[in-house]
């Protein structure tokens, strides 16, 4: 699928979300947020609510007042402009909110390795770059933190979300992201998230359709893609109580549904389609 089909940056900010759950009562975050009455807007803005409080998590150690985050989409890369540019949105938004610059903090989160960005920093620059921690470049050179953050490298335990935002998935990895996602309720950035890892990686979905159904059935539902489908409700209808039925019939619908991402309809328009389908099979049965 084209990558400009693909919401990332919608789904980062949920994967930024869902990195730092545990810490939804002491950090505020915004979505992009416009600098001047021109079109700039830098991703997200995360501002720590009360300033002494402790976010544990390496991402997080650079953290002041206000952090601006920047995120490069899985095929896109950092260069030395797009860098520079990120610089001066941290200076302009000090200039703006008439924050001091020490009270900020810039992370830029891509996929690839910035090889040639972190390379010019320390030879024409001269700052000073050091890998804190897998995959975290901490940046030492301006008044204010700045890190690098190659998200491939980042640990599972501690930043799934973020490191798993991408469309090179096995179908193992792909299920390891679903399993995880048990363990939210019903939160509208999960759904986002999902929504965009799935039309990401179609060819993963599919082998794990095959694989791991019951673990679809369960994830899908809050997805938006599998809770009204059409073959859940007649797989329910025409074998009640019996297990395998019905996961062949959500194996089906999903297979129907990945057509229809794959021909470019949208997850919202086949819940919509599946939706009319059942109210027209619910009066035909005149339920």
């Amino acid at each position: 699928m084209e990558e400009d089909r693909i919401n990332w940056h919608q789904a980062f900010i949920c994967a930024l979300k869902l990195g730092f759950e545990a810490y939804k009562d002491a950090l505020e975050f915004q979505e992009e947020v416009q600098l001047n009455t021109q079109p700039l807007r830098i991703d997200a803005l995360i501002i720590k609510k009360k300033p002494e409080a402790v976010i544990d998590k390496k991402i997080a150690a650079i953290f002041r007042a206000a952090n601006i985050v920047e995120y490069k989409s899985p095929n896109d890369y950092l260069s030395i402009d797009d860098f520079n540019k990120t610089l001066g949105y941290c200076l302009l938004y000090s200039s703006i909110e008439h924050i001091v610059v020490e009270e900020l903090s810039l992370s830029i989160v891509l996929s690839g390795r910035p090889r040639e960005a972190l390379k010019y920093i320390r030879e024409v620059y001269g700052w000073k770059v050091e890998e804190r921690w897998h995959g975290v470049h901490v940046i030492q050179g301006m008044p204010f933190l700045i890190q690098i953050i190659e998200s491939r490298k980042l640990e599972d335990r501690e930043d799934l979300w973020i490191k798993e935002l991408h469309g090179n998935h096995r179908e193992e990895s792909l299920e390891q992201v679903f399993l995880e996602s048990l363990r939210y309720g019903d939160e509208e950035y999960m759904r986002v998230y999902l929504d965009t890892l799935i039309k990401a990686n179609l060819k993963a979905m599919e082998e794990l359709a095959k694989m791991a159904a019951e673990t679809l059935d369960d994830v899908l539902v809050r997805t938006g893609l599998t809770a009204r489908w059409e073959a859940r409700g007649e797989a329910r209808g025409e074998a009640r109580g019996e297990a395998r039925g019905e996961t062949r019939g959500e194996i089906k619908g999903l297979k129907e549904a990945l057509d229809m991402l794959k021909s470019g309809k949208s997850p919202e328009e086949i819940e919509r389609l599946y939706a009319e389908k059942s109210r027209e099979l619910y009066m035909e049965r005149g339920e």
